[in-house]
């Protein structure tokens, strides 16, 4: 009987035991959630104070911009700057898309349908690439490139680090 009575208390301590790691286990869970919604919570309000704060300097450029205030008028004049640029690119991508259409819709030569102007006699005595879409890939990638030198510009913000540098190079002429 000793036997049985030891082997029932093994049980029930494993048992007990077993039965505190699962508690134990619920209660990180448990824990783990809350803090994950709490994360969730602070992302969310981060994200919504973003957009409340974009909105208010929306508002103030708009309605509130005081030409007198030096500060937030060197912002205001790099968001023109930016809007400026960003006009630029789309009116260039506008650009390059009618250029793309054309040069799709005249895949065939104009003087003699030929699938290429080298075998045009029309063409034979001027320099002309052997595939147009060379000229339209040579066109996207010089824009591209400009592209790239704007968005490097853009980027520049003034802030009281760099507020000399910026004011510096807005006043170089540009190309």
């Amino acid at each position: 009987m000793d036997v049985l009575n030891e082997f029932g208390k093994a049980l029930s301590y494993a048992g007990k035991t077993i039965s505190s790691a699962v508690d134990s286990m619920i209660e990180t869970n448990r824990r783990k959630a809350m803090i994950s919604r709490i994360r969730v919570v602070i992302r969310n309000e981060r994200e919504n104070t973003e957009r409340t704060y974009a909105a208010l300097g929306k508002y103030y450029f708009e309605h509130l911009r005081d030409p007198e205030n030096g500060n937030t008028e060197q912002l205001c004049r790099a968001v023109e700057e930016s809007e400026a640029r960003l006009k630029r690119a789309f009116d260039k991508l506008d650009a390059l898309r009618e250029e793309f259409a054309k040069a799709d819709e005249e895949d065939v030569c104009a003087g003699c349908e030929k699938d290429s102007c080298q075998d045009c006699e029309y063409y034979a005595n001027e320099d002309i690439p052997a595939d147009p879409a060379e000229v339209s890939q040579e066109a996207a990638e010089e824009a591209a490139e400009e592209a790239a030198v704007e968005e490097a510009e853009a980027e520049k913000v003034p802030t009281e680090e760099n507020k000399d540098e910026v004011q510096k190079d807005s006043e170089e002429p540009k190309a």
